[in-house]
């Protein structure tokens, strides 16, 4: 049930978002939004690779999360709208990388409730932390064998960025 909250909360922030870029589109001539929002994931692709680059620790993946899904939204908006046929190997690529990103986020969040959980519950015995201390373990050789996969997905998907924005 939680997760099906959580997913109605994202469609309806993408609803919203995509409301408002469709005010702004009625606002704005074609050209210049589409200037505008070519800007916009420019931008954001380049400080991805920035980040790409960087050290792999889980505030920086958050970061290339966060920008990852921004000019993901913006690209599709375009091609929703039909403003920009975004190619179907780009996106594809964008979606692949964040569904990635999205199970590394979820163990990460498993890995912080876990800890939290073994440490307030004053009922757990020795034998159950130390379940949860393996569980913990396996949870983080997984986010570790994810990250192998997310760097080179968001580094094809920004070449693809770069080579048709």
């Amino acid at each position: 049930n939680l997760i099906k909250e959580i997913m109605k909360i994202d469609r309806s922030t993408q609803e919203k978002v995509k409301s408002e870029v469709r005010k702004v589109r009625e606002e704005t001539d074609a050209k210049t939004f589409l200037k505008l929002s070519d800007k916009y994931i420019l931008r954001k692709a380049r400080l991805l690779r920035k980040f790409a680059y960087s050290k792999r620790e889980t505030n920086m993946v958050h970061k290339i999360r966060i920008n990852l899904k921004n000019a993901g939204h913006i690209m599709q908006l375009l091609d929703e709208i039909q403003l920009r046929k975004i190619p179907a190997k780009l996106m594809h690529s964008w979606k692949k990388t964040e569904v990635e990103i999205g199970k590394w986020h979820d163990g990460v969040v498993l890995i912080d409730s876990l800890k939290k959980f073994a440490r307030k519950d004053k009922t757990l015995s020795k034998e159950d932390k130390k379940e949860i201390r393996g569980f913990i373990s396996e949870a983080n050789k997984y986010n570790g064998k994810l990250l192998k996969k997310i760097y080179p997905n968001l580094s094809l998907t920004l070449d693809l960025i770069f080579k048709y924005l």
